[in-house]
């Protein structure tokens, strides 16, 4: 089983820092497949004591909490394996400021538009790699098709 490190904003939720954005369609069904099939996912965020926001690590995880989306550790890894580096061990990183993480354009709070992960496309490759099933893909890619149309919103990947 894989530790999977995913980051807060632009990657669960819109950017609004320091304010909780919106839930992006399919994240938090993902993170569920992936623990249910015995992974172990991780919050993995900046978020953390900030002198004028004060509490905003403890915002996200009760936010996450209160969205029935509970992680296995915040801002730590669950793999066990530590050095004194202060990066954590993760055999997986879903961030959307990583080389290569599939993006999408999603209305914020604000009433900008902002570039977030796209867990369209993130849920295809961990399903490619058999960390989720197709079961469990097709049931993230109904839930996210479903939060486009009640929203009636297009569905806009960056390329």
């Amino acid at each position: 089983m894989a530790n999977i490190a995913v980051d807060f904003d632009g990657t669960i939720v819109t950017h609004e820092f320091p304010r909780i954005g919106n839930l992006l369609p399919g994240a938090k069904e993902t993170i569920k497949a992936l623990q249910a099939n015995g992974h172990k996912v991780f919050l993995w965020t900046m978020r953390g004591y900030h002198p004028e926001h004060k509490r905003c690590l403890e915002e996200a995880a009760q936010y996450l909490e209160s969205i029935d989306c509970t992680l296995d550790a915040i801002n730590r890894s669950t793999s066990g394996f530590s050095t004194t580096s202060p990066k954590q061990h993760a055999n997986l990183y879903i961030d959307d400021a990583a080389l290569g993480c599939p993006l999408c354009l999603y209305p914020c709070n604000h009433g900008n538009d902002a570039l977030c992960a796209d867990w369209y496309e993130i849920s295809k490759s961990l399903r490619e790699l058999s960390y989720i099933t197709s079961e469990q893909y097709s049931k993230i890619c109904d839930d996210i098709h479903n939060t486009y149309s009640l929203k009636k919103l297009p569905y806009r990947p960056y390329c």
